[in-house]
C-alpha cells in the first residue's frame, strides 16, 4: 500500500507540472531533441518506433 501511495502523489505531481507548462508546450517541444521527442510520443500515445536502419 504504501508504494501505492508515493506512486500516486508522483502521479499528481507530474500532472500539476504539466498544467503548469502546458501553456508554454510548444516552446519546450521544440528545445527537444529527436529523441526525447518520440519517447514523450511513446508515453503518451502508445506509438512505437519502427526497428532497422534507415
Amino acid at each position: 500500500m504504501k508504494k501505492s501511495l508515493a506512486l500516486d502523489a508522483k502521479r499528481e505531481r507530474a500532472a500539476a507540472k504539466i498544467k503548469e507548462v502546458a501553456p508554454h508546450i510548444d516552446a519546450l517541444i521544440s528545445m527537444l531533441d529527436e529523441t526525447r521527442v518520440d519517447l514523450i510520443l511513446i508515453a503518451l500515445s502508445g506509438e512505437t518506433l519502427p526497428g532497422g536502419e534507415e
